[in-house]
């Protein structure tokens, strides 16, 4: 144990460093942004589902104006 004495300051140093930069994931940290990244999951899977039906409306509305050309 004596010898890191002399060291004690530096070892200080390099945990308070990680401490404040947060080079060390949190349990808590992770649960939250993996409730964020299912949130934005979830949102772009709705947005699909929009995409997808205007889609099929852009393309019914293509059918009737290519019917009447006709």
């Amino acid at each position: 144990m004596q010898e890191y004495v002399p060291y004690a300051a530096v070892i200080l140093a390099v945990i308070l460093f990680f401490n404040q930069t947060r080079q060390f994931i949190r349990p808590e940290e992770l649960e939250k942004k993996h409730r964020e990244i299912l949130a934005s999951l979830n949102e772009v899977n709705r947005l699909e589902l929009r995409f997808e039906r205007f889609e099929e409306k852009i393309d019914q509305i293509y059918d009737i104006l290519l019917e009447r050309k006709l």
